[in-house]
């Protein structure tokens, strides 16, 4: 018994750490994205007006309260080859504001992982100890 709680103690441990290398991941290619994002405003805005109205998504790290880092997805409406021309103008000027911000949500996220892990390890420490004690108990109750 106690080796399947340390089984599953493992599991789910490893579970949250691929979670959280997955989300750092995905932070790491946030600029990228946003890069593109303002590429693809950029070339609406030389459409004709044929080509609106359009919707385009994009996403970054936001703060919510101090030290709390989210994602955040922008959903914008254009309506006109200007309103893409302001919308790409506006993201260029925050790239170095959802940059910084990014980079202290994946310090964020590489904290978390490392508590996870630790504090893995310790339960596992904790599981192992036991074995005795639930060998014990089973037999007392048999």
């Amino acid at each position: 018994m106690a080796q399947d709680i340390h089984r599953l103690t493992g599991a789910g441990v490893r579970a949250l750490e691929r979670d959280l290398d997955s989300e750092i991941a995905e932070k790491r290619r946030e600029l990228k994205r946003l890069e593109r994002t303002i590429e693809a405003l950029t070339a609406l805005a030389a459409e004709e007006e044929e080509a609106f109205p359009t919707e385009v998504a994009y996403s970054y790290t936001a703060t919510r309260g101090k030290g709390v880092y989210v994602t955040k997805v922008e959903e914008l409406v254009l309506e006109a080859p200007d309103e893409a021309a302001r919308a790409a103008a506006k993201l260029e000027k925050g790239m170095g504001r959802f940059g910084r911000r990014r980079d202290a949500m994946v310090e964020s996220l590489k904290q978390r992982r490392d508590s996870v892990r630790q504090a893995g390890r310790e339960v596992q420490d904790f599981v192992r100890g036991t074995h005795r004690l639930v060998g014990e108990v089973l037999a007392t109750l048999a």
